[in-house]
């Protein structure tokens, strides 16, 4: 099993570069994932579309973890039922993790 990381938006590269370099694994600019990957995946919300068709295509084959970067201050934390995360886990099928 290999773990690489994608980012889906340019807000999240810098957080992307820095997992990567911390723990030693492959940040992706393609995400073409491959039988037992597991994929770190920031800025999902532009990739949720993607991340749906891929799991369709390849059976799912691959893993991966949606990383949750909202500010503490962000509405997300303060109001629970605004957050788009349940609606977004239960449709990929993926790990939601939250940093607080």
């Amino acid at each position: 099993m290999s773990i690489k990381i994608i980012s889906g938006h340019a807000v999240f590269n810098e957080n992307a570069v820095v997992l990567s370099q911390n723990f030693k694994w492959v940040l992706e600019t393609n995400f073409d994932p491959q039988p037992n990957d597991l994929y770190i995946v920031y800025g999902a919300h532009e990739l949720a579309n993607h991340l749906l068709e891929v799991q369709f295509r390849k059976n799912n084959f691959y893993g991966y973890i949606v990383m949750n970067s909202e500010q503490t201050e962000s509405q997300f934390f303060k109001n629970k039922n605004v957050a788009p995360s349940t609606a977004f886990f239960g449709a990929l099928h993926g790990v939601y993790v939250t940093c607080e």
